[in-house]
C-alpha cells in the first residue's frame, strides 16, 4: 500500500502537472516558474515522505520522537 504513495506522485506529475504547464506556454516566463513551483514542491516532498514510510513505517520522520514523548 505505501508503494501506491510513491507512484501516485509520479502518476501526478504526469497526468495532472504535464498538461497543466503545456497549457501554461502562453503565460510569461515568471508566471511558469511560479505554477511549476507550486505544483512540483508539494509532490516531490510526499514522493521523499512515501519513500521514508516504505522504508521506515514511520508516518512522522522526526528523529527526535521518542525524546519527545518522555
Amino acid at each position: 500500500m505505501n508503494l501506491w504513495y510513491f507512484f501516485g506522485g509520479f502518476l501526478l506529475l504526469i497526468f495532472v502537472a504535464n498538461p497543466l504547464l503545456s497549457a501554461c506556454e502562453a503565460l510569461p516566463q515568471k508566471a511558469q516558474n511560479a505554477i511549476a513551483l507550486v505544483i512540483f514542491t508539494p509532490v516531490l516532498a510526499l514522493m521523499v515522505w512515501a519513500v521514508w514510510f516504505m522504508f521506515t513505517g514511520q508516518v512522522d520522520p522526526s528523529f527526535n520522537n521518542d525524546y519527545i514523548k518522555r
